[in-house]
């Protein structure tokens, strides 16, 4: 029975390395597929993009059947590629193949909705054809899609103007309404950044007055207060600051007049007791808070 027990053991054993060892080559086998994909992936993009460049050469060149053969090598490694289709449309377009022209053009929109190319020559493909609400629906994308600075702006602008001259009020208005937005933007950059200015001197003013250097804090204080005028917490930290430091002074001029009267001068007594009253201010100081 011993024997028997002991050969279960060593089966168990056995059974239990080999499953662990065919887990590890499954994982093998995963991380090599992905890693081939991963690869393959990027060599069918990068061969591509070079079958897509030569037929941009050919096509500049004048050089069509080469360009096309170029292109259609291009799109077989990368079918999903917009750049490739909207070249693929304009070089259609040019032979007269207004239909595969429009149909490539719409497939780079649908895989990017934000590739503007694609954009302007369906635009412009839908104007030469004299269809004037697709031409100008898709040159108002354009438009709206476009950065500030985009050079094609102002051409897709006048081409929207003149297939409906009704909107050069809607740009006149877009116009305002972006001008607003940026000095609302540009206002609310010089807060954000006088806040945080007079938030400085605060906090130096803070440090000033746990010091006991009353002086300096109210300094600090009132340049803050140059930058947020207004603000309650820096108002009473400064009115905080002017009562301690009378406070201050009035021990100081004190001091300074008993030590004058020890010495039997009255007379510069009664200049520091002066000098103490003219410390305290002539309204009644709040004893506010800290924060």
């Amino acid at each position: 029975m011993p024997n028997r027990n002991l050969y279960i053991m060593l089966t168990y054993k056995s059974l239990r390395q080999n499953a662990n060892r065919n887990i590890s080559v499954f994982l093998l086998i995963i991380s090599i597929i992905t890693c081939h994909t991963y690869v393959s992936a990027e060599i069918r993009e990068n061969t591509a993009e070079e079958y897509r460049s030569l037929g941009y050469q050919q096509h500049k060149q004048g050089n069509l059947n080469s360009a096309i053969a170029y292109y259609s090598k291009a799109l077989a490694f990368d079918e999903a590629n917009e750049v490739i289709l909207n070249d693929i449309g304009v070089l259609y377009e040019q032979i007269g193949l207004q239909e595969k022209a429009e149909k490539h053009y719409l497939q780079a929109i649908n895989i990017n909705k934000n590739y503007l190319p694609a954009y302007t020559n369906l635009a412009y493909l839908y104007k030469r054809l004299g269809w004037e609400k697709k031409a100008f629906h898709y040159f108002k994308i354009r438009f709206e899609k476009g950065s500030p600075d985009d050079p094609w702006a102002k051409k897709v602008k006048d081409e929207i103007i003149a297939i409906n001259p009704s909107y050069e009020k809607w740009f006149v208005h877009r116009e305002a309404e972006k001008l607003n937005l940026e000095l609302v933007r540009k206002k609310k950059e010089e807060f954000y950044k006088r806040v945080e200015l007079s938030k400085e001197h605060y906090q130096k003013g803070e440090m000033y007055f746990k010091d006991g250097n009353f002086n300096k804090a109210i300094s600090e204080y009132d340049r803050a207060l140059g930058f947020t005028p207004r603000n309650p917490v820096i108002l009473e930290a400064k009115e905080q600051a002017s009562l301690e430091l009378t406070k201050t002074n009035v021990v100081h001029f004190t001091n300074q007049a008993i030590k004058r009267l020890d010495s039997g001068d009255t007379r510069s007594a009664k200049s520091e007791i002066q000098k103490m009253l003219s410390t305290i201010p002539n309204e009644p100081v709040n004893n506010p808070k800290k924060f």
